[in-house]
C-alpha cells in the first residue's frame, strides 16, 4: 500500500514537472516574440512574463527536490 501511494506521488510530481517544463518553453518563446516589438505595452507584458518564468523555474526545481525526497 505504501509503495503504491509513493508511486502515485512520484507520478504526480513527474507530470507536474513535465507541465512546468512545457510552460517554461512556451514562456521563453513568448518573451522572444515580445522582445522584437518596441511598444510600451508589450514591454510591460514582457516583464510579467520574465517574472512568471522565474516562478516556473523555481517551482520546477522544488518539485524535483520533492520527488527525490519521496
Amino acid at each position: 500500500m505504501f509503495f503504491r501511494r509513493r508511486s502515485k506521488h512520484q507520478q504526480r510530481f513527474t507530470q507536474a514537472s513535465l507541465r512546468l517544463s512545457v510552460a517554461e518553453t512556451e514562456l521563453t518563446a513568448a518573451m522572444a516574440e515580445l522582445g522584437r516589438t518596441e511598444r510600451a505595452d508589450k514591454q510591460i507584458a514582457s516583464e510579467r512574463l520574465r517574472v512568471a518564468l522565474a516562478e516556473l523555474v523555481t517551482a520546477r526545481a522544488f518539485l524535483a527536490a520533492c520527488a527525490v525526497a519521496v
